[in-house]
């Protein structure tokens, strides 16, 4: 496990926060709740979001289901969600518990399913919950009434952002003569594909040094500077808002094709190969907690400074509770969950590094690798899809690509990068999942994938698939999915000499089946999987 939590209820009429939609009635009785979180707890988005260090972030969205029975997909929603307050610290150092008074629970509860998440997430990883966004049914199944969604990046695909982009090259091209010695020239424009400002103003500012001291020079350089894609001097005018970034997509988001005389944005695919559509990238998962559980009850008062002498939450079951694994009754006054809270979500840790000083392009030509590496700047996971209530997948759902910017790293000779978090949700077993690292080119110029320049400062991606039945420490029926949830994957993954062959400069679809895999992977869990993979 990569954590746990553990919670307590205990009868009192103390102030504490507390937020509860419930209204005391004959059919409730009133207790304290108390959540400990374990000293263990282990999971960049950022680091901190990924809670990779043992700071606790503080936990909100606390949603407590009370049912009276065991709880399985078929079980019904018997009542509205108690509701607890955020909190950032515990009131009990020893077993991290934070204690809330005067929580209502229903009689006859003998079993809780228990939900929240990270306190502030940064707007940078979101699940969207369908008890948040529905009112919930009475009565309502479980697995029907309970799910997590990804949030999509952006809700529809729209290319209206890049305009500019597109009526400046047609600018470009219309000002490059149509004479046959310029048909190579206007061969090598129509097969540009990348789209994002930061790619064109890159192959513009190629494009204008080599059209220098030709018949046309004027006219050329002139369209390229009046279309904003350079300066006079025929020097890229850097954007790091255009499009499509402005939207948080990665610059390999969006393609040109040039057909019947003209640039236009497409959706699709290029050469065979499908790329996704803007409106299946999404962000991260977030950090969520989740328990289905037995309640273990007590007709004592347990106030917080008892559980100080407990230094592990079994012995908190074992001593202070004895074990009592019954219904909520009238007279309880404390009610503790038997089994601890887990993440709900899995853990990507991954690293990256290049076998040689100098990498071959898929021009044969060979490269030298950047003394500082090529940095990193995002990561893809695709394959993911929505998760039930108990944060496993259907394998029903529609597939999204989550696309991670908040990460750190550097891909240089022999040296492994440091690792770099993000969080995913569950997938299925002995399924393969697809993953791109976005990297910058700090470097010189290369060719890549269908031999497609990629240059200096441009973003390229070089795609992994992930086998989780090649990972080290596969075991058929409990470790064999890519990603887990409580678990990390392990991920260590290698540039080699010919990887740059298959670098794209577009994202693939991630479920192309005619993918070229650049990175070598290994692959572990930590209780979860690892990859070993070169690019």
């Amino acid at each position: 496990m990569i954590g746990a939590l553990a919670l307590t209820f205990n009868a009192c009429s103390s102030e504490d926060e507390l937020a509860n939609d419930q209204q005391l009635d004959q059919k409730d009785v009133k207790t304290r709740f108390a959540l400990s979180l374990t000293n263990d707890v282990k999971t960049r988005m950022q680091a901190d979001l990924a809670q990779v260090s043992e700071e606790f972030q503080g936990m909100s969205g606390i949603q407590l289901f009370p049912f009276s029975a065991a709880v399985n997909a078929q079980s019904q929603i018997e009542n509205n969600p108690i509701h607890l307050a955020d909190f950032t610290t515990f009131d009990a150092t020893n077993v991290n518990a934070k204690v809330y008074n005067d929580v209502n629970i229903p009689v006859g509860t003998t079993d809780f399913l228990f939900y929240g998440k990270i306190l502030d997430n940064g707007d940078e990883g979101e699940l969207v919950a369908s008890y948040d966004v529905n009112t919930l049914q009475l009565g309502q199944p479980v697995n029907e009434a309970i799910k997590f969604d990804l949030k999509p990046i952006v809700e529809e695909a729209s290319f209206d952002g890049g305009q500019s982009i597109i009526d400046g090259l047609n600018a470009v091209y219309a000002a490059i003569p149509e004479t046959d010695a310029w048909a190579d020239t206007r061969a090598a424009f129509e097969s540009l594909q990348a789209g994002s400002w930061c790619s064109v103003a890159a192959f513009m500012e190629d494009f204008f040094e080599s059209v220098t001291g030709s018949d046309a020079e004027e006219a050329i350089q002139d369209a390229i500077v009046a279309a904003g894609f350079t300066n006079e001097d025929g020097k890229a005018i850097a954007d790091d808002s255009g499009f499509p970034r402005d939207l948080n997509l990665p610059d390999g988001a969006v393609q040109v094709a040039f057909d019947n005389g003209a640039f236009a944005y497409i959706d699709g695919s290029f050469d065979g190969m499908n790329v996704p559509t803007m409106d299946v990238y999404t962000k991260p998962a977030e950090l969520y907690y989740t328990v289905n559980t037995k309640a273990v009850i007590d007709e004592a008062e347990i106030h917080a400074d008892k559980f100080d002498n407990y230094n592990a939450w079994d012995a908190v079951i074992d001593g202070e509770y004895a074990g009592n694994v019954a219904a909520v009754t009238a007279t309880t006054k404390s009610v503790v969950l038997l089994d601890q809270v887990q993440y709900g979500v899995g853990r990507l840790d991954a690293k990256v590094k290049v076998t040689e000083n100098t990498v071959k392009d898929s021009k044969d030509n060979y490269v030298s690798v950047p003394a500082d590496g090529y940095t990193v700047t995002g990561i893809l996971i695709g394959g993911q899809k929505q998760v039930g209530w108990n944060f496993e997948t259907n394998g029903a759902a529609p597939e999204f690509t989550i696309y991670d910017p908040n990460v750190e790293g550097a891909a240089k000779v022999g040296v492994d990068s440091e690792t770099m978090y993000t969080l995913a949700l569950e997938t299925e077993s002995d399924v393969p999942v697809n993953i791109a690292l976005e990297f910058i080119n700090t470097g010189e110029d290369f060719y890549g994938n269908n031999q497609q320049i990629i240059p200096a400062g441009t973003k390229f991606y070089l795609v992994a698939q992930l086998d989780p039945t090649k990972a080290k420490n596969y075991a058929e029926g409990v470790l064999d999915k890519v990603f887990f949830q409580d678990h990390a994957t392990k991920l260590s993954l290698t540039i080699d000499e010919d990887a740059l062959e298959n670098a794209y400069n577009v994202v693939p679809d991630l479920r192309s089946p005619k993918l070229e895999f650049g990175l070598s992977v290994n692959l572990e869990w930590l209780e979860g999987l690892e990859f070993e993979q070169n690019f």
